[in-house]
């Protein structure tokens, strides 16, 4: 007997046998489904929807209790880089209250709160200091105005209850720098009370930046030679 002869059996019986095994699911699947056919039949149109409700219902509370097992994955995207008003470390990590101005100048007056001229805001009394402001005149170069010509001069008094007023240029760098003192005593003083512009991130990039694009203006100081003198600086550590 050739080889193909001898695999021919083979190659029948299993072709027999699938078609016995076809003809035996065709005889168990179709009385299967006339009887669900007769048995949708026999109900009624409501107990139909009703009964298409509860297999649905069933369903969604698998997919439900499935998803809340599953722990949630961690989002990738970076964090805001807004500065929270209360962040818990560095100056405000033992904060116990936050005092606060209203929102118009006659609010902040009945709060107790006082126009600070070196920040422009109004803040609680207990957050001014003085010494800043002095500092800060001192310069010479804080001339309040109400028109943008500067011929028509302003008292300290005026300043909070005014929508906006003039000074110049130069007054806008002193700020920034003597906001910077202030800032540095409040650190190393270990000041209780801190107004939001020194204890928040904004101003300080608001005026880096501020000072870094006046560079661009007037002189060209991106090509005046100046000395640079190498030192050695020491690292503190905090306990924590």
């Amino acid at each position: 007997m050739s080889g193909l002869e001898e695999s021919q059996p083979f190659l029948r019986d299993s072709q027999g046998a699938l078609e016995h095994k076809s003809t035996f699911r065709h005889r168990i699947v179709i009385p299967v489904l006339s009887s669900r056919k007769q048995w949708l039949k026999k109900l009624s149109p409501v107990s139909s929807h009703f009964a298409i409700f509860l297999a649905t219902s069933f369903i969604w509370a698998f997919i439900i209790l499935f998803f809340i097992q599953i722990p949630p994955k961690p989002s990738e995207s970076s964090p805001n880089p807004a500065t929270p008003r209360h962040p818990d470390t560095g100056f405000l990590a033992a904060e116990v209250d936050y005092l606060t101005c209203g929102h118009s100048a006659e609010e902040a007056k009945t709060k107790g709160c006082e126009y600070d001229i070196l920040s422009n805001h109004w803040i609680p009394r207990q957050c001014n200091d003085e010494y800043s402001i002095e500092e800060y005149q001192a310069d010479g170069s804080w001339f309040p105005y109400a028109d943008e010509n500067r011929t028509i001069p302003l008292t300290r008094a005026e300043l909070g209850d005014r929508e906006f007023y003039y000074t110049s240029m130069r007054d806008h760098i002193v700020h920034c720098a003597v906001l910077w003192r202030r800032q540095y005593r409040a650190w190393a003083e270990g000041w209780k009370f801190l107004d939001d512009i020194i204890a928040g991130e904004e101003h300080t990039m608001h005026c880096s930046k501020f000072l870094i694009d006046m560079t661009d203006k007037g002189q060209d100081f991106r090509n005046i030679p100046i000395r640079v003198f190498p030192g050695k600086a020491g690292c503190h550590v905090r306990g924590v």
